[in-house]
């Protein structure tokens, strides 16, 4: 494994300008790195760039937006102030100069937080690429979010991925042909796709050695939309990859589903509507709202307990907050005790249990597809 830098973010971005700002307008645009990031035969050190940037593009950008930098010599404002992020190839060289001099205060998070993702960044060798993991399974364990706001996609398939029927249907839409994989939706719709490259798994749906295929499916529903749009150049996930659309719907077209809205239900109605087809369901998701955490008079925190594949409790493991504007995908609900097993798309996958009277209070929306 190798760390970047041994040049600075500022001279790789200019030795590979065709890369990096391929219309030479002096600005790097999320869509840019997006393209580059699916390049095959990148280098390392340009790959890590990539990484690097992509995770870091909200801070970096600050250098373009803030007027306050002009302290620095020879490095004026040039730039329109804009409230979108923008990063101009100068702010690289900005980054360069002001990583190197004493920080006035308020800049230091800005800098640390860039300097992270450059440090936490690596080369990733010798890391299983198979489509599926060592033993050839589907596992929801494979899907974990990237840097992008796709997590109703994500948690669609991880919950695809915990049921027989959805791990059956996973199957049947992936295809080999050659170095390239064709996925073939339920609704009939195709794409073919490349093989993730190393930078968009560390960026997209990731690599954690249980199998690429939701970096492909990634890539395939991306396709999909980027099809719908007019974009036939850009097949990579976008920011808005799941805006507008229905991710569970493409991926479960044919079959029956029922969605419900647990905060304006009762305790007995959710129960039977996760028990009354309970050996069919072939996928379940969860959204939250505005704010999930409305579980007293005090406002405290809608809280998960981390458990193991078993149910378990995992010993020294603290529960965790359900995130607001966000999808789960549930595994499995336990009738007996009232208890909704999930997995949160962003944290890797990991399971997770809550109560069937906290999963009422803190979500908003709910989806049950089965047979």
């Amino acid at each position: 494994m190798s760390e970047i830098p041994q040049r600075t973010l500022s001279e790789i971005v200019h030795a590979h300008m065709n890369l990096f700002d391929p219309n030479r307008d002096g600005n790097i645009t999320m869509d840019e790195l997006r393209r580059a990031a699916a390049r095959q035969g990148l280098d390392g050190e340009t790959h890590q760039t990539i990484v690097a940037l992509t995770r870091t593009y909200s801070e970096m950008s600050k250098l373009t937006n803030d007027q306050e930098l002009t302290f620095l010599p020879k490095l004026t404002l040039q730039f329109p102030i804009t409230k979108e992020p923008h990063l101009s190839t100068q702010d690289l060289d900005r980054y360069s100069d002001i990583s190197k001099k004493p920080m006035p205060l308020g800049y230091e998070n800005l800098i640390a937080e860039v300097n992270f993702a450059i440090e936490q960044t690596r080369v990733q060798e010798n890391v299983p690429r198979h489509l599926f993991n060592a033993r050839g399974e589907i596992t929801p364990a494979a899907v974990q979010q990237g840097n992008l706001g796709d997590c109703s996609f994500m948690a669609s398939l991880a919950s695809l991925a915990s049921t027989t029927h959805g791990r059956e249907e996973l199957r049947k839409m992936i295809h080999t042909r050659g170095d390239k994989f064709v996925v073939t939706f339920p609704d009939g719709q195709c794409a073919t796709v490349s093989k993730p490259t190393t930078a968009e798994l560390e960026l997209y749906a990731g690599n954690n050695g249980n199998g690429t295929w939701p970096a492909v499916m990634e890539k395939a529903y991306a396709t999909l939309l980027a099809r719908k749009k007019g974009d036939v150049l850009a097949p990579q996930p976008s920011a808005d990859h799941c805006e507008g659309y229905d991710p569970l719907g493409t991926l479960t077209a044919g079959h029956k589903r029922v969605v419900l809205n647990p905060s304006i239900t009762t305790n007995r109605e959710l129960h039977a509507a996760f028990t009354a087809h309970a050996d069919g369901v072939v996928a379940m998701t969860a959204g939250t709202g505005e704010n999930p955490l409305k579980m007293s008079a005090a406002k405290t925190p809608a809280l998960a307990e981390v458990v193991d594949e078993r149910g378990n409790a995992i010993r020294g493991r603290q529960p965790v907050a359900i995130s607001g504007y966000h999808v789960y995908a549930i595994d499995h609900y336990d009738a007996a005790r009232h208890l909704v097993y999930m997995r949160n798309p962003a944290s890797g996958g990991e399971l997770i249990r809550v109560k069937l009277d906290t999963f009422r209070q803190a979500f908003c929306g709910l989806n049950i597809v089965h047979h």
